[in-house]
């Protein structure tokens, strides 16, 4: 249709819009990006009667006049294929002139050495594409492919685990790309926030690591963890170092499985939040309480309480309670379609 002009390894001047003249264009400009689609298609040699022997790359990487640029000069034809040219043993009758020595005598017998071990076959050349297992396009493997080179990489993939509720994997992914919602991260953000100090042990700024694998509250908890399964407590400092030791200790196996690893940073987030949530009890009080929704209202922080702890809205039986009421209880979780003692110790379960 557009003959040499049109040519995918060579596009030259398409003067009409189509969608072949698209692909072209698109193959030079990912060219330019480091994508080079054409070393992908292979030329397999059947009887060679359809295959170049000097500009078709069919026995190494790249054709043979690469490879043999001096013989390929003494070549009086250029097109012959590989059947024709393998016919002929001595690979040099078509020739201008007989090789001299030096390097067109060296390069003569190494070509002679490497087509001694070529055998042809009854069944058709063909072209092949070296990105799938089976040699057929797809173009499922070209943009796996495009997306392998301009697309970053983040190192390994994401641990997700079908046996714990998709809560806790969401919020291990979450703790992994460091993107929960810290005063740290918030600060970053231009969220104008009071102290980026950790709310429950004041001793440094609240990130997800500082949460989760150095505050205070935090190795407490995974010190009974780990005498909870009769471990040697060790130092983490960061969600790598979590995965780290999960994957280095030998337990039973009824009793290592990825489950108990993940509902275990679900119960400590939990338990975070509710000393967070007690501590925050203890900061504020106003008048008597009766007449403001413990929930809903906003009295304690800059949003209501239903909006900083989520979950524990959840587990609240009576949402409309009072102020009056809920600080008069012998604890808050008194309200609770479930204690949270018994809450952790069902997170924590086999």
């Amino acid at each position: 249709m557009y003959g040499d002009r049109g040519s995918i390894d060579n596009p030259g001047a398409l003067s009409r819009k189509s969608p072949w003249s698209d692909i072209i264009k698109e193959v030079t400009a990912l060219s330019r990006k480091g994508i080079n689609f054409l070393s992908f298609i292979k030329k397999k040699v059947g009887n060679g009667e359809h295959t170049c022997f000097w500009e078709d790359a069919w026995l190494d990487d790249c054709p043979l006049k690469s490879s043999f640029p001096r013989l390929y000069a003494l070549e009086n034809v250029k097109q012959v294929s590989v059947a024709s040219k393998i016919a002929d043993s001595s690979l040099s009758s078509s020739f201008r002139r007989v090789p001299r020595g030096g390097i067109e005598e060296e390069q003569l017998l190494l070509l002679v050495d490497k087509i001694s071990l070529v055998l042809l076959s009854n069944s058709l050349d063909r072209w092949s594409w070296t990105l799938t297992s089976s040699g057929e396009f797809s173009v499922k493997s070209a943009r796996n492919h495009i997306d392998d080179v301009l697309l970053p990489s983040h190192g390994s993939a994401t641990r997700w685990v079908n046996k714990v509720p998709i809560k806790i994997n969401i919020l291990a992914w979450k703790v992994c790309k460091d993107i929960l919602p810290t005063r740290f991260n918030l600060s970053l953000r231009g969220v104008d926030i009071n102290s980026i100090l950790c709310p429950v042990c004041h001793m440094a700024g609240e990130s997800s690591s500082h949460l989760f694998f150095s505050c205070n509250v935090a190795r407490l908890l995974f010190q009974k963890i780990t005498r909870w399964w009769d471990l040697d407590v060790v130092d983490l400092f960061s969600y790598e170092d979590w995965i780290s030791w999960l994957s280095s200790f030998r337990l039973s196996k009824g009793a290592k499985s990825w489950k108990v690893s993940f509902m275990c940073l679900g119960g400590l987030f939990g338990s975070i939040e509710i000393k967070l949530f007690s501590d925050l009890l203890l900061l504020k009080r106003i008048g008597d309480g009766s007449c403001t929704s413990f929930w809903y209202d906003i009295w304690l922080a800059d949003a209501p309480l239903c909006v900083q702890f989520p979950r524990l809205f959840a587990l609240e039986l009576n949402k409309e309670i009072v102020v009056a009421n809920k600080m008069g209880a012998s604890s808050v979780s008194a309200s609770f379609r479930q204690q949270w003692d018994d809450l952790s110790s069902t997170s924590l379960r086999l």
